[in-house]
């Protein structure tokens, strides 16, 4: 028997594993999440009659529900009245924390999470559970659905973080006088760079919900005549001519058959005098946040992977690139310069 098992009841280790498993937890904070249970709450639908009648929903099913909820102690109830509690408050929809946003059913996070349920048979095929579970990849289902593409938008982590200077700083900048941000989101990194390198221009490549948003950001930050949106697939031909074309945490949710059609198709817009800059975020750096766990929910989503600054290098190989440059990496990023060999 191992270290951590010595010594403890079986009984106990019973109870944990069952624990472990189970999945009515979860799901009661996913469906008060999704129904906005506690918005409703807020808003004076305190018993459970008060919620069927605003969900058009089965009472005794609420009932239960509202009773689990007060069990994980989202609600307390006095006599029939229903009260959030500060643990409850969470999952309002007005809270910063976006707890709610990220356990909705029908959002794009739930929805990924969602599909572990599928986690067997990805394991055995090799197959993304989200693609299993919805008949289609995770990005073709946010391009299919806008509502995924805005929900994903809203979840955003903020542009700064994962050492995201590496790139803005990189002296490389002074050398180049435009730059192509392919897949590049709101515009958020691009509006960094093109703000800390005046002599800069760019474009944001990338799903028309994400461009639009990109669009008004830089029209925000007054760089309108500096910068442009663009909406489509980045799969499709880039717009050509620009010295510098940007991926920025792009290659990890693509397996490397499409991650090299991805490098060929910058390399084709870069020509041999341009540059391919692949800047990855390094899951291993964040310590103990992500875990195995966020590893494995990513191989859940996505059919990419964390992959070496070798098996980058690899890759872009056989895309017909050269390594030109490196720095880095840092705990967070990676930052590699390739050129058209």
């Amino acid at each position: 028997m191992d270290a951590a098992s010595a010594g403890v009841p079986e009984a106990e280790l019973i109870g944990e594993v069952v624990g472990q498993a189970d999945l009515l937890a979860p799901m009661v904070l996913r469906t008060a999440a999704t129904l906005r249970l506690v918005d409703l709450v807020e808003s004076g639908a305190d018993t459970a009659l008060d919620l069927a009648g605003r969900l058009d929903a089965d009472v005794y099913r609420v009932d239960v529900l509202v009773a689990n909820l007060v069990d994980l102690g989202v609600l307390v109830r006095s006599g029939d009245r229903l009260a959030v509690t500060g643990k409850g408050a969470l999952l309002g929809s007005e809270h910063p924390a976006r707890l709610r946003s990220l356990l909705d059913s029908d959002g794009c996070a739930g929805r990924a999470d969602l599909a572990a349920t599928w986690l067997k048979d990805s394991v055995l095929r090799g197959v993304p559970a989200y693609e299993l579970a919805y008949g289609r990849g995770y990005w073709a289902d946010v391009d299919a659905r806008p509502e995924l593409a805005e929900h994903l938008q809203s979840l955003r982590v903020r542009s700064g973080v994962f050492d995201e200077d590496l790139i803005v700083e990189s002296p490389d900048w002074a050398a180049a006088d435009s730059v192509v941000d392919v897949g590049g989101g709101d515009g958020g990194l691009l509006s960094r760079l093109l703000r800390r390198h005046p002599h800069l221009s760019g474009s944001v490549v990338d799903l028309p919900p994400f461009a639009e948003h990109a669009a008004r950001l830089f029209e925000e930050h007054g760089l309108g005549d500096r910068a442009r949106a663009i909406g489509g697939s980045f799969f499709d031909p880039l717009p050509a001519g620009a010295d510098v074309y940007l991926l920025s945490s792009i290659l990890y949710d693509w397996d490397d058959d499409a991650a090299v059609r991805l490098l060929r198709n910058c390399a084709s817009a870069a020509g041999s005098s341009g540059s391919i800059l692949v800047c990855e975020i390094t899951l291993d750096g964040w310590g103990e946040f992500p875990d195995n766990g966020t590893k494995l929910r990513m191989a859940a989503m996505v059919p990419g992977r964390e992959r070496s600054l070798a098996r980058l290098s690899e890759l872009a190989n056989a895309a017909g690139l050269t390594l030109s440059g490196q720095r880095g990496p840092t705990r967070y990023r990676s930052y590699q310069r390739f050129q058209v060999s």
